[in-house]
C-alpha cells in the first residue's frame, strides 16, 4: 500500500513537471511561429492585419489570377452602397446562370437581404446575377438584363480603392477572359467592407432563413477556427480552391487570402495562415518594416497632417485623419507604440517560478522515477517516452456497465424543391416550391437506376469502413447546401475510391436537388463513365425538366436534350 501511494506521488510529480513545461512552451510558441514561416499549397496568398493594414505574410499577393467566387465580396459591397436590404429584386431566366446557386426560380421576386445571403453563404450565381442586373439602372430609362451598369460601378470602386490588379467582367466569379484580381486586392476589399456592420454580419452567419430560403454557408472554419469572424469560399477550373477568412485575437483582426490550392489544402492553408498572423502580432504588434496595404486612390496624396481624433467614452477604437476623405482606424490595444502589457507576461512568470519551485521541492522524487523508469527499460517492461506515459497514467479503468441500443436519429435538411419521389420516372412537371418532403436513408423498393452491370461485383464485400460512401455522403451535404463544384469533386473522389460503389445507395442520394444530379453526373464523366452520367441525366430531365446545366452534361455523353 505504501508502495502504491509513493508511486502516485511520483506521478502527480511528473504531471506538475509536464504542465509547467507545456506552459512556457504555449508562452513562447507566438515567436517560435512568426519565426518560420507556413509552407502552403496555395499559389498565391497573403495574411494582413486589419487594423493597420500591414502584410504579415505574403506569396505572391500581386499575381493577377482568376477570383473565382472571391468576386462576390466587391458585389456585396456595391450593393449594399447601392440599395436599401428590403429593395425588391424580380428574378428572371437570365439570372439562373448554373453551377452553385441558392434556388431562385424566374417569376418570383426576393429581397436584396435574402440574395446577399443567398450569394454569400451557399456562394449562389443566380443571386449574384439577380443583383446585379436589379440594381443596374439602364440610361433610357427602359428594362434591361443587362448587368454592364453594376459592373461599371463595381470597376469605378476598385479604381477609387487603388486596386491596381483587378478588374472584374461579372458579379459571381465564373471563369471568364479578363475577370481577374489579386491576394493583396481581394484582401483590401475585405478590409473596406469589414466597415460595413452588414457585410461583417453576412459573412459571420452559418445559417439563414426567411422568405422561404433555408441557406448554409459553405465555409468550414466557422464552426471550427476560434475567433472566426467569418469569410468566403471560391472554386473554379482556373482559380482552383480560394478562400477569404477573417478572425479576430487579442484585440487584433487578420484577414487570410488563399488562391489556387487544392481540395485537400484550401481549409489547412487558411488555418496556419491564421495562426501565423497572429502568432506574429503577438511578437510584433507593429513594425515599420512591414509593407502596408492601403485604401488610397492610386494617384499621390498630398501629405496632410494627422488629426487624432477623440474616440467615444468607452469604445476601443481611435481614429487618425490623414487626409481630408481619408481615416485609419486603429483598435486602441494594437496601435503602434501603445506599450500595452500583455497579460501573457505576468503568467509566463508564474509559471516559470512554478517551474523552479517543482525543480526545488521534487527533484528528489524526479531522479527517483527517472533511475526506475530507466531500470525498468533496460528490464523490457518499459519505453521511455512521455507518449506512452501519458497513455498509462490515464488509462481509464474498467467499470461495469450496462449497454442500451438506441435508435439512430436521422437529420434531413429543408430542400427547396421536392427530390425525385422514391425511385419512380414519373415525370414533374411544376415541382412543389419550399416544401421538405420525409427523407429516408432506406434502399428504395424499386430503383430506379444502377451503374454498369460489369462493373458491380457478383458477391457483396462487407469492409469495416466504406471510404466511397463516406465521401459520398459529403458530396451529398456538399449538394445540399449549394455548393455543387465541391460535390462533383467529392463524388469523383468516392467512385475514385470504389468504381463499383453505386452512388445511388448513399444515404440521403435522393434528397438532392436536380443541380446536385447534375453533379453526380459529372463525376461519372470525369471518371469516362459517359453511359452511367447519361442515365442519371436522364432521369433528372424526365423529373424536373430541361436546364442550361443538364443539356451540357447530356451534350458531352452525345445524347441530345428533349425539352420534357
Amino acid at each position: 500500500m505504501g508502495r502504491s501511494r509513493a508511486w502516485r506521488v511520483r506521478w502527480k510529480s511528473h504531471l506538475l513537471f509536464l504542465t509547467v513545461l507545456s506552459l512556457l512552451w504555449w508562452q513562447t510558441g507566438a515567436v517560435v511561429a512568426a519565426d518560420h514561416p507556413p509552407d502552403i499549397a496555395a499559389a498565391h496568398a497573403v495574411v494582413v492585419s486589419a487594423d493597420t493594414g500591414e502584410v504579415l505574410f505574403d506569396k505572391g499577393m500581386d499575381a493577377e489570377m482568376a477570383p473565382a467566387s472571391l468576386t462576390k465580396i466587391f458585389t456585396a459591397v456595391v450593393a449594399l452602397e447601392t440599395a436599401p436590404l428590403d429593395q425588391p429584386i424580380t428574378i428572371t431566366e437570365d439570372d439562373l446562370v448554373g453551377e452553385s446557386a441558392m434556388g431562385l426560380i424566374a417569376g418570383e421576386e426576393v429581397t436584396l437581404r435574402t440574395l446577399l445571403y443567398g450569394m454569400m453563404l451557399p456562394s449562389g450565381n443566380d443571386a449574384a446575377m439577380a443583383i446585379a442586373r436589379g440594381l443596374s439602372e439602364p440610361s433610357d430609362g427602359s428594362s434591361s438584363t443587362s448587368i454592364a451598369p453594376f459592373m461599371a460601378r463595381v470597376n469605378e470602386l476598385v479604381q477609387r480603392l487603388g486596386l491596381t490588379h483587378t478588374h472584374l467582367v461579372n458579379p459571381h466569379g465564373l471563369d471568364e477572359p479578363g475577370h481577374v484580381s489579386s491576394a493583396r486586392d481581394i484582401a483590401a476589399i475585405t478590409m473596406y467592407a469589414l466597415g460595413n456592420p452588414e457585410f461583417r454580419r453576412i459573412i459571420g452567419s452559418a445559417y439563414y432563413a426567411d422568405e422561404g430560403f433555408e441557406l448554409y454557408s459553405s465555409n468550414e472554419l466557422l464552426s471550427s477556427y476560434s475567433g472566426l469572424i467569418g469569410g468566403k469560399t471560391g472554386i473554379t477550373d482556373d482559380a482552383g480552391y480560394c478562400l477569404v477568412e477573417v478572425a479576430q485575437r487579442d484585440g487584433h483582426t487578420i484577414i487570410a487570402v488563399v488562391l489556387g490550392s487544392t481540395a485537400d489544402d484550401w481549409y489547412a492553408d487558411a488555418v496556419s495562415l491564421l495562426d501565423y498572423g497572429f502568432a506574429a502580432l503577438a511578437a510584433a504588434p507593429s513594425d515599420p518594416a512591414r509593407p502596408r496595404i492601403t485604401l488610397a486612390p492610386a494617384e499621390p496624396v498630398v501629405a496632410a497632417p494627422t488629426v487624432q481624433a477623440t474616440p467615444a467614452e468607452g469604445s476601443s477604437l481611435t481614429v487618425d485623419r490623414v487626409a481630408d476623405t481619408t481615416a485609419v482606424v486603429h483598435a486602441a490595444d494594437a496601435r503602434p507604440g501603445s506599450g500595452g502589457l500583455s497579460w501573457r507576461w505576468p503568467l509566463a512568470s508564474v509559471a516559470t517560478m512554478g517551474l523552479a519551485l517543482a525543480l526545488i521541492v521534487n527533484y528528489p522524487v524526479l531522479l527517483g522515477v527517472g533511475g526506475l523508469l530507466w531500470q525498468r527499460r533496460r528490464a523490457g517492461h518499459l519505453a521511455l517516452g512521455v507518449p506512452r506515459l501519458l497513455t498509462r497514467l490515464f488509462r481509464p479503468r474498467p467499470q461495469r456497465r450496462r449497454i442500451q441500443s438506441a435508435p439512430v436519429a436521422s437529420r434531413t435538411t429543408p430542400m427547396r424543391r421536392t427530390a425525385p419521389a422514391g425511385a419512380t420516372l414519373a415525370v414533374q412537371t411544376a415541382p412543389t416550391r419550399r416544401t421538405a418532403p420525409a427523407v429516408s436513408t432506406a434502399r428504395p423498393t424499386t430503383p430506379v437506376w444502377r451503374p454498369s452491370a460489369a462493373r458491380i461485383p457478383a458477391e457483396p464485400q462487407v469492409v469495416p469502413l466504406n471510404r466511397a460512401e463516406a465521401l459520398a455522403s459529403r458530396a451529398v451535404r456538399l449538394a445540399r447546401r449549394g455548393d455543387y463544384r465541391a460535390a462533383t469533386h467529392e463524388f469523383a473522389r468516392s467512385l475514385q475510391a470504389d468504381p463499383t460503389y453505386d452512388l445511388t445507395r448513399c444515404p440521403g442520394f435522393w434528397s438532392m436537388d436536380a443541380l446536385g444530379y447534375v453533379a453526380a453526373a459529372r463525376a461519372y464523366l470525369l471518371l469516362n463513365r459517359p453511359a452511367d452520367a447519361r442515365t442519371l441525366a436522364t432521369i433528372v430531365q424526365l423529373s424536373y425538366g430541361s436546364s442550361r446545366e443538364l443539356e451540357r452534361v447530356l451534350a458531352r455523353t452525345g445524347t441530345t436534350a428533349a425539352l420534357v
